[in-house]
């Protein structure tokens, strides 16, 4: 009877669990939320303005005939916190904002430079907030006027930007910056965070709407559009925008705190390796190196109270193009090329190096953190005064080179093979 007992307890135990864990508590329909893609953020008068864009849902066409409607809408209202907004939504909107799936924040140049630190506590205690979205800075100009620009074939003006950031692994010219990482620079006092960058640019076309022959007046009709350039960097000092690194400064950035992953390197190639009586057509002058692999190790020294850096960077690549005319089967020439690209990179590295230290004056490489690791004792007593001996350090750059594949060809098209 016991053991009957038992038996009967526990399959009560287990019908009410199954019912608990299968039953669907707080359960919102797909007809009651909005889903945001992307974000906003402005401020005006010391008034948040948060602008978000929403999938709609019914965008397809319903019947035969019946007209297409928006894929996304966007929506924008104001408060004095950005939960204060988002909640302000709901008076003027239908439904309530869905966070899950919002993959990017937008801030204008104005909120950031005002700081961003005191609205960041929304992004960490939100449960609905994701912390991989990325973080960008709307340069020169308010977010709400790059948002809606979808100069790409993306569903969503949201997964255009989201992409473009993404191809930070294909382009060392930007810089990709999820909400996580943004909170491990802006705790660490030694360094400051990068964010990416996003402008609005005007394209011009020639006006495809008509099937006629082009003319000359069809040809000079162009209509104007805007797509979204994503290149260059958002420079911090703690949570305040300090200003903006070019997308020729972001590769010496992403080589120096060894985050760059693919890319092009363009290149001089040297004049004394040509040979102008082969030539059957015009003479180039650059040549085009895809990076295949790139490391990069920093090491510190304190010597006689002068703090040194030394920044060696490895770098294997394979010849894109090359335009001057050289003979690629000749392994001095591919040693020459080897050192011009070296060089490059140095000039890169030289002028980022320099815009942190004359014009910004704050380390945004942690610097400082390997300085922690290494003489941690002196660090305790420069800590504090970390970003003003920053700009007086002293560095060095080391770049290795290897061409390691020139393609399928060793005679560039322009001279005669020798």
């Amino acid at each position: 009877m016991n053991k009957l007992k038992k038996k009967l307890a526990l399959l009560i135990c287990w019908t009410i669990t199954m019912i608990i864990l299968t039953s669907c508590k707080g359960s919102r329909e797909l007809d009651e939320i909005g889903i945001v893609v992307s974000m906003g953020m402005d401020i005006e008068d010391e008034k948040i303005i948060m602008t978000v864009e929403i999938i709609n849902p019914t965008s397809t066409k319903m019947a035969a005939g019946a007209p297409e409607q928006r894929g996304t809408v966007f929506i924008q209202s104001i408060g004095d916190t950005i939960s204060d907004a988002g909640r302000n939504t709901t008076l003027q909107f239908d439904r309530r904002m869905y966070l899950p799936h919002n993959s990017v924040v937008i801030f204008g140049e104005e909120f950031a430079k005002r700081g961003i630190g005191d609205f960041m506590d929304f992004f960490s205690r939100d449960n609905e907030e994701r912390e991989t979205s990325y973080m960008v800075v709307a340069k020169g100009a308010k977010a709400y006027e790059v948002m809606g620009i979808n100069g790409g074939l993306s569903n969503s003006a949201g997964d255009y930007l989201v992409k473009l950031i993404e191809n930070f692994k294909r382009n060392a010219k930007t810089r990709s910056l999820p909400v996580f990482e943004f909170f491990r620079y802006y705790y660490d006092t030694s360094t400051g965070p990068i964010l990416g960058v996003v402008e609005k640019v005007e394209k011009k076309e020639i006006n495809k709407e008509t099937s006629k022959q082009i003319t000359q007046e069809t040809k000079e009709k162009v209509i104007e559009k805007y797509v979204l350039d994503v290149s260059g960097g958002a420079a911090f000092k703690e949570d305040i925008l300090i200003g903006y690194y070019s997308g020729d400064e972001m590769i010496g950035f992403n080589f120096i705190v060894d985050e760059l992953e693919e890319g092009l390197m363009v290149f001089e190639t040297p004049k004394e390796l040509s040979d102008k009586s082969s030539y059957i057509g015009r003479e180039g002058r650059l040549t085009v190196m895809e990076i295949l692999k790139s490391k990069t190790k920093k090491d510190i020294k304190i010597i006689d109270g002068e703090i040194q850096l030394a920044i060696d960077v490895k770098l294997r690549g394979g010849l894109r193009e090359e335009t001057r005319g050289v003979d690629l089967s000749n392994s001095e020439i591919i040693e020459a090329l080897e050192k011009a690209c070296s060089e490059k990179v140095k000039e890169h590295i030289k002028m980022t190096m320099e815009k942190a230290q004359k014009e910004f004056k704050h380390d945004n490489f942690s610097i400082g953190a390997l300085i922690h690791r290494k003489y941690p004792e002196e660090w305790r007593k420069i800590y504090n005064d970390w970003q003003n001996i920053f700009p007086k350090i002293s560095y060095t750059v080391n770049v290795e080179t290897e061409i390691q594949r020139t393609g399928l060809v060793s005679t560039p098209s322009n001279i005669r093979e020798r």
